[in-house]
């Protein structure tokens, strides 16, 4: 039997008190699923959540810790078709960090090959939550502003680039000083600081 690295924890608390580096077995595809193995993943606020108890949806324990990542499929089980060995997809969110997990062909997510590894890695939580924000949640004319705040979180920033491809103006409050100007620089229309009056 072969064995593979994974981040785990048995109860939940502080990821430094709680994650162990595990040896679990390597698993096999059943019929109609496939195996991914882990190229990069990400880490999310949600993440420290999750291991410490304190997010919506938490996993039976113990778990494999992590929820975004990215890999390539590198086994096949029985019935699969369509799906090439070496292709690029969204890793399985329930335990990302891990070497290796698997599931249902049918749920792959793929990756365009224009994509890098490392931003294929920290695309799946984030900006499509900033999509919905800005598609689903109100309908939003051409040249209409949007407030937000954490501005420089990575739905934040998200919001502010999608915005700008949209047509939209963005007002972004940050809680430091030094995070306008980066925001700026990917096309926020205003950053305002917490707490203050002034225009930037």
């Amino acid at each position: 039997m072969e064995f593979q690295n994974a981040l785990c924890h048995h109860t939940f608390g502080p990821p430094a008190d709680v994650l162990r580096l595990e040896s679990l077995a390597v698993p096999q595809p059943c019929a109609g699923e496939v195996r991914v193995r882990l190229s990069a993943a990400a880490i999310n606020p949600s993440d420290f959540g999750m291991i410490g108890g304190s997010y919506g949806r938490l996993r039976a324990l113990p778990a494999v810790a992590g929820r975004e990542g990215v890999g390539v499929v590198d086994a096949l089980g029985a019935g699969v078709s369509g799906v090439a060995l070496g292709a690029r997809v969204r890793f399985p969110e329930d335990g990302a960090w891990q070497a290796s997990a698997c599931l249902p062909a049918s749920e792959l997510l793929m990756v365009p090959d224009a994509v890098s590894t490392e931003q294929a890695a920290c695309s799946f939580v984030n900006p499509p939550t900033a999509y919905c924000l800005l598609h689903k949640m109100v309908d939003l004319a051409p040249g209409s502003w949007l407030l937000q705040n954490a501005g420089n979180s990575a739905v934040g920033v998200a919001v502010v680039q999608m915005a700008k491809q949209m047509g939209l103006k963005t007002i972004s409050q940050v809680g430091r000083a030094e995070l306008i100007a980066p925001l700026q620089a990917l096309g926020a229309d205003l950053v305002v600081l917490e707490g203050s009056r002034g225009r930037h």
